[in-house]
Parts: C-alpha cells; structure tokens; sequence
C-alpha cells in the first residue's frame, strides 16, 4: 500500500470513529434534554425505556468508535510515513475515548436518576 491509499484509507476510518463519537454525542444531549424537561413526569416504565435504549445507544457507539480505531491503528502500522505524520497513535484514543464516553454514560444516567428523585 502506497502512502497515498494508506493516507485515504486512515482518514476513512478516523472519520467513521468521529461519526461514532458524534451519535453518541447527539444521543447524550437529547437523553439530557429529556430528563431534563420530562424526567419527573415519566412513569418508571417510561424512564427505564428510555435509560435503556440510551445506554445502548451510548454503548454501541463506543464499540463502534474504538473498531474504528482498531482499523486506524493496523493501518499505522503499515505504514511508516502515517506513523511519523500521526501525533497520536490510535492505541491512545481508544485508552482516552473509552473512559469518556463509559463515564458520560453513568453521568447521564444518574443525572436521570436524580432529576427523579429530587431532594426535598
């Protein structure tokens, strides 16, 4: 592979990874909106359903992102010109991104939680 497909072969998988991130991003906000505006009126039922599919939402854009990544990094490795022109290499964005997105997730979910369970 020559550095002019390895080059158009990485940006392709760093843009998909960015695509992950932006679902689980758009997903986030409107999980908040909805606590936000609705939370306390929502039947328990209400909330648990729309927690869940949040969370799975959330969960399967974080697998998506960090196969993206996988695929980004075994192109690096093929090629050395990527490699030196690359200031991250994939393997550090999946550490950083993973604890992000899975810490965003239960910070959502307990904003949810307590938007329900006010205190008084």
């Amino acid at each position: 592979m020559n550095i002019a497909e390895a080059n158009e072969v990485a940006a392709m998988w760093v843009d998909n990874a960015m695509t992950a991130f932006s679902i689980y991003l758009t997903l986030t906000f409107a999980y908040l909106t909805i606590a936000y505006f609705v939370g306390k009126d929502l039947s328990r039922f209400q909330a648990f359903c729309v927690s869940t599919l949040y969370a799975a939402g959330a969960f399967i854009s974080l697998l998506s992102c960090i196969n993206q990544l996988n695929f980004f990094n075994a192109v690096l490795q093929q090629s050395e010109a990527l490699q030196s022109a690359t200031p991250f290499a994939a393997g550090f964005w999946i550490y950083y991104i993973a604890p992000l997105f899975i810490t965003g997730i239960f910070v959502s979910l307990y904003f949810m939680w307590n938007i329900r369970h006010p205190r008084t």
